[in-house]
């Protein structure tokens, strides 16, 4: 019988422009166990009514107590017509996950990461111009790995950097810290410390779970830095960037499933990203001219669903794929076949007749679509490294300093002085950035007019 699981990912963020970063490997290990035991391995994503599975894969054990190795390539998943892809990146921080499950899901183990336009590796090595991400004028420390049940909060500002060792004494029930004065846990509840090293001030704040302390006596070594930007930080400004980006755009920079709610009230089992407008009824101003319906997302880059309502409940036609020639400006044609044209006259010929006598019925057409540029092109993607590096510059530069623009240092008659750039010490970089991508000192943006003229187009309605 399987007793536990641990699931680990090799990255914590993903991409599926790069080819080292769009495959997901994860290592599942197994406690207990037997020959036959099955572990699956379950890639979901959170969308905005549920969660959606994506992939699932099975190992088999071979005995007990194994660790098995499992690869998800990001860049396979594909729609049932394997024309869109069903990955895109992120809209929320960790949104994807990888789920482990023995065979009655009463021992799971689940990991989540985040899916992006650029790699936070690629963005750095390209876009940081060789600069230290350094976020402060802190120090942070490593995790202990075998002292378990203790987790490093934070270390003082006069900590030095370097290898620091971290001991627990098992008889003692203590822990201490850099050579100094152990200090007793308590077994009875969760509980922080200050553990000091041999110099005052110099010292961790750990939290502690007794439950999971080692049996035995352990020291370990931990690394004390400089605090860096942490890689959360920049997942987090690299999803915001990319939303920015498809606000201004008035479009998704890769295909997003969309349903209006009705739709999404009528067909509950439909996992979508967002939700679409309904599109209004406009009667053709020449009655010779075919209907057409312009949706109010775009691009189109493909159609599920079309139907036309009366108020909330009242469905009157569905438009079937026969009926429709779809543009990807959102405009959608309806020129049926001879079949069709039969469907519409035999069983809506009362519903013909009320739309022929009606100039606009408000919401009344509902859709389903995939709605994006595809895969997101590569300046766009160069435009969201860059500005978010920008915003990564000016909160490294802003935390390293803190508004200090000069210091001087002496001793034994050797003097240091150094002048700061009131714009912070990334602000040549910064403002590179800002050029490149199409920022102004006024705040305006003229890049993104020419990102929507060149991948998506304005909408234009003739009445």
């Amino acid at each position: 019988m399987i007793t536990g699981l641990i699931l680990s990912l090799d990255k914590a963020s993903y991409c599926i422009y790069e080819p080292e970063y769009s495959t997901v490997t994860a290592m599942v290990g197994v406690t207990g166990g037997i020959s036959g035991d099955q572990v699956t391995l379950t890639l979901s994503r959170k969308r905005a009514n549920g969660e959606e599975t994506l992939a699932t894969q099975t190992v088999n054990l071979t005995g007990a107590n194994q660790v098995h190795q499992v690869s998800f390539n990001l860049t396979t998943y594909l729609d049932s017509s394997n024309e869109v892809s069903l990955v895109r990146s992120s809209d929320l921080i960790d949104d994807f996950a990888i789920e482990a499950a023995n065979a009655n899901r009463s021992v799971t183990s689940k990991q989540a990461f985040s899916v992006l336009l650029v790699s936070v590796d690629g963005m750095v090595r390209d876009y940081a111009g060789g600069l230290s991400l350094q976020s402060g004028e802190t120090m942070e420390i490593s995790h202990p790995l075998h002292i378990t049940g203790v987790f490093t909060r934070s270390v003082s500002a006069g900590t030095a950097s370097g290898p620091k060792t971290l001991a627990w004494s098992n008889s003692g029930k203590t822990l201490a810290f850099g050579g100094g004065t152990p200090v007793a846990i308590s077994l009875v509840k969760f509980g922080e410390y200050i553990l000091r090293s041999t110099k005052v001030d110099q010292f961790i704040k750990v939290m502690v779970n007794p439950t999971l302390l080692p049996g035995s006596d352990q020291t370990e070594t931990l690394q004390v830095s400089e605090a860096e930007v942490p890689e959360s930080a920049i997942i987090r400004e690299l999803i915001a960037v990319k939303r920015y980006l498809e606000t201004q755009l008035a479009a998704y920079v890769e295909p997003a499933h969309v349903i209006t709610q009705l739709l999404a009230n009528d067909y509950p089992n439909v996992i979508y990203d967002f939700l679409l407008p309904p599109a209004h009824y406009y009667r053709p101003r020449v009655g010779t001219q075919y209907y057409s319906v312009r949706l109010p997302s775009r691009p189109i880059k493909k159609l599920l669903k079309l139907e036309g309502h009366f108020g909330e409940s009242h469905k009157v036609v569905t438009v079937g794929a026969d009926w429709r020639q779809v543009q990807p400006s959102g405009v959608v044609t309806l020129i049926p076949t001879g079949a069709a044209i039969l469907n519409w006259t035999v069983s809506t010929v009362g519903v013909s007749a009320l739309l022929a006598h009606r100039s606009y019925i408000p919401n009344f057409w509902q859709a389903e679509c995939f709605s994006g540029l595809g895969d997101c092109p590569a300046d766009l993607r160069a435009w969201v490294a860059k500005r978010t590096m920008m915003r990564i510059l000016a909160q490294a530069g802003t935390s390293r300093y803190g508004g200090v623009s000069s210091y001087s240092l002496s001793r034994d008659g050797v003097s240091e002085s150094r002048s700061f750039n009131p714009a912070g010490p990334y602000a040549a970089l910064i403002d590179r950035y800002a050029q490149d991508t199409g920022l102004s000192k006024d705040g305006k943006e003229t890049m993104i007019g020419q990102f929507k003229t060149r991948y998506v187009g304005y909408s234009m309605v003739v009445l």
